[in-house]
Formats: C-alpha cells, structure tokens, sequence
C-alpha cells in the first residue's frame, strides 16, 4: 500500500503546519528576506478641505473672510463679494512615522527599542517571529539558525499633493452665485512587500520511518491597495433681500476601492532522491493572486439660510445635509495554488489550482444627515450647534454574516474666532462607538471627540491670498490652499 501524508504550505508561517501528531518540522536554513510597508492616508470628512472654518475648530459663517461652501451653509454663496478661485494641497507630511516615533521616543526614552521606527519595527517582528505564540512555535529550529528578518523598510504618513480645487463666482450684479468644487475626502493608499523569504525545513514522522522529506522554497509578494473618496459639488445661492439669501448644493460622492496582491514561491521537495518542484511554472506554480475593484457612488443634498443684521454685522443661520448612502459594487477575486492535500510518495503530482469563492454580498457606506446652527459677530466671533439624525455606518451582509460597524455622531458644539490674519477655534462631537454581528449590539465606547485648529490667512498682493492651516485635530497638519480673487 503507498504511504501518503498530508501538507499544507502556509507561505507566511515558514511552508508548513503538522497535522498529523507526530510529524516534526525542523528549519535547517532561513533568511528573512527584506519587508516593507508604505501608508498613505488623508481625511478631510470633519472640517472640510479649506476656508476659515477649518482654522477655526469646524466653526464657521457666511461672514467669514476667506469661506467655503463645500462645508458651509450653501447661504455663504449669496454674500459673495467677489469671485474666487482656490487649490489645496499638502506640501509635507508632517504627520508620519518619524514624526510620531521621536516623539514617543522623547517620552519613553530607552524603553523603545532602535534610534528609529524602521529599527523598533524590525525589532517587533523579530520578537513576534520568535516568541512562545509565534509562527514558529511549533517548528525545531537547528542549532546555529537564526529567525530574523534581514531588514525592514516602513513609513506612514499624511498624503502629500493636490487635494482639491474650488470656484465661487457671483453674478446678478452680486444677488446671486454658482460655484463647483472637485474634492479627495478621504484617501488610503497602501503598498507592501515582501522579498528574498528563503528557508531549508525537514519533515519526519518517526511512525513511518520513510517518511523523511526536505522542503525549500522561497517567497516574494507585493500588495497594492488603494480607496478614493471623490466628492464633486455643485452650488447656487440667491439673495431674497438685500439681508436675507438661501442656498442649494448638490454633491456627487464616487469611491473607489481597488486591491491587487501577488505572492510568488519557487522551492522543492524532496523524498528518498525523487523531487518536486513548484517554480513560477502555470502548470506547477504557487503563485496565490488577490484582485478587488469596488466601487458606488451616490448624491447628497444640503441646503442652507442666513439672515445678516446691522449691516453684515451679526448672522442667525441654519443649513441642513441629506447624506446618502453608499452601495458598493464588485466582488474581489482570489487564486491560490496549492501542493494537494493528499500527495503519493511514490508519485509526487503537481500544484492545483484552487479558486476561492467569496459569497457575494451587499456592501454599504452610510454618511450622516445633520442641522448645523449659526450665530456670528462680525465673522471674528462663531459658534455652530450641530445635531446629527444618524451614524457613519459601514455594513456588510452576505445573507449568512451581516456585520455592521457605527460611529453615531449625536450633537456637537464649535466655537471659533477670527483675529483677520490668524484663526482659532474648538469644539466637541458627542459620539457612540458600536458594532453589530448578526443583530447583537456590542457598544464599544461613548466619548466626546475633540476638535481643534488653527492658522492663517497671509495676503500675496491685491489678488493672491496664502491659507495655512498650522494645525488641525485629528487632520492635517501643515494643508495650505492658494485663493485669487477675482477683483
């Protein structure tokens, strides 16, 4: 009768896991080859991505100096004065890895491993690799092998770039305006990868005395992903008298996200002088592929009044937003090649093909609706009354799991103060953190998240106008935003 024996490579846990008791596995040779990480992010979902309100802590007026109506109340467009054109961008990451880890490490001092984050990353995955709960817990390692990972490469930070552009233009002799705004809100963008993973392991099952086979392999991967949150707004606004305006906008959400992973190994094995080998081969590979594009899109509603007393000197206003929700489309698609389950001694076989099926199932984005109430003096002195209908709401339902995540943002307060070149400002959302699994509630947390920023406005001549933001909580730091004014 042929002696068989099972095997299930886990590229990532060094090729191989004993299911039968007593099979031992012990790593002859390793390398561990180079790691590296990049992570993009920027968000723009609390402030808005430029105008007074966002050096403000969120505060804003329709008497502010330098305004925005992708995040005012649409009203702002009926006292405009003069047309305006903007572009904001990030000029440095100020947020990222560097940044955070000399801060920790001022704090911590010797109790952070490395002078910098890649050598306290490195050291991580060192101690995860080798500890007690690790990967290789189950493995005998010989003696004189080490299980490090040659080196690590890793950073993290605010994305850098263009982020958006806006126009305000006035017409009917300044009774009236429409304005147009091309936004990334929210944005992610993700690289790894994984080269030169070599390693020597034996296989043994002292119950079966033939069973004595050697593995080696070696492993590259790289993994691509990236999310866009594109928001294209359009706005109008009329004045009904010379102190009174209403206005409408109309916001097109188009997001996106998109995934592209592939590992490949190139390894034998070998039983009593006969080999297999799995190479980059079609008909022998272990090449395992993962492809995502997912994307929805969706339209959202605001519209906003204000009434200015004593000549432009006091505002009472309110705005409303009707958020939609987000339905996704696209289901990813993943390719694994596997060494068989069952494989004969005496006739080894190639690598099979293994689709995975992923259940198709519904994935939804819901954004909050809210009312936003205004009182302002001069525009130097705002404060905003937010109260919010319902959450941020990610779910997933697959008609066997239905998962939900939600960040139930009830009421927030702002308050803010503009000193003509340099703004200020504050303010709180009342929050519940919770999640949903097959509908059983878990709250997570309540609390209150903080806002606050600040900056300035620096005139460049008659036309040109340098908006800084110095610093916003929880994001960004250092955005700017160039506005000309069509005098």
């Amino acid at each position: 009768m042929k002696n068989k024996f099972l095997i299930i490579p886990i590229l990532l846990s060094l090729f191989a896991h004993p299911l039968l008791s007593k099979t031992t596995i012990t790593l002859n040779e390793f390398n561990g080859g180079s790691f590296s990480f990049n992570l993009g992010f920027n968000a723009d979902w609390m402030y808005g991505s430029r105008g007074d309100a966002l050096r403000m802590g969120g505060a804003m007026s329709t008497l502010d100096n330098t305004p925005s109506f992708t995040s005012y109340n649409p009203a702002v467009l009926c006292y405009l004065k003069s047309g305006t054109a903007s572009m904001g961008f990030v000029p440095v990451s100020i947020i990222s890895s560097d940044v955070f880890y000399g801060m920790a490490k001022s704090f911590a001092g010797n109790q952070l491993k490395g002078n910098t984050f890649n050598d306290f990353l490195k050291g991580t995955v060192n101690d995860a690799l080798n500890g007690s709960n690790g990967p290789l817990k189950d493995i005998t390692i010989a003696p004189g092998v080490t299980t490090n990972v040659d080196n690590v490469d890793a950073s993290f930070g605010q994305t850098t770039g263009l982020m958006g552009f806006e126009i305000m233009a006035p017409f009917a002799k300044g009774q009236a305006a429409f304005a147009f705004a091309r936004e990334n809100k929210a944005s992610v963008d993700l690289s790894m990868m994984l080269t030169g993973l070599d390693a020597l392991v034996n296989v043994k099952d002292p119950s079966q005395p033939l069973l004595n086979i050697d593995m080696r392999a070696k492993l590259n991967a790289v993994l691509n992903f990236r999310a866009d949150n594109i928001v294209t707004s359009f706005g109008v606004g009329r004045k009904l008298t010379p102190e009174w305006g209403v206005g409408c906008v109309a916001e097109h959400y188009d997001s996106q996200f998109l995934l592209d992973g592939k590992a490949e190994a190139d390894g034998t094995a070998t039983y009593s002088g006969t080999t297999m080998s799995f190479n980059t081969n079609p008909g022998n590979s272990l090449e395992q592929s993962a492809n995502a594009d997912i994307n929805g899109e969706a339209w959202g509603l605001r519209f906003g009044t204000s009434y200015h007393f004593l000549k432009d000197s006091i505002e009472l206003g309110a705005d409303v937003s009707v958020q939609p929700q987000i339905n996704y489309r696209g289901t990813p698609e993943v390719m694994m090649h596997t060494i068989p389950d069952t494989i004969d001694l005496s006739d080894f076989t190639k690598t099979q093909l293994q689709p995975i099926t992923i259940t198709s199932g519904s994935l939804q984005l819901k954004l909050p609706s809210f009312i936003r109430l205004t009182a302002a003096f001069k525009g130097s002195a705002v404060i905003n009354y937010t109260h919010y209908f319902d959450s941020y709401r990610l779910k997933y339902n697959n008609g066997t799991d239905n998962m939900e995540f939600d960040l139930q943002m009830m009421d927030s307060a702002n308050l803010g103060f503009n000193f003509g070149v340099f703004q200020i400002g504050a303010g709180a959302i009342y929050t519940r953190v919770y999640e949903k699994t097959n509908g059983v509630q878990k709250n997570i947390a309540w609390l209150a998240i903080p806002m606050f920023s600040t900056g300035a406005v620096i005139p460049i001549g008659d036309y040109l106008k340098w908006e800084i933001d110095l610093f916003v909580f929880p994001m960004s730091v250092l955005k700017t935003a160039i506005t000309y004014t069509f005098l």
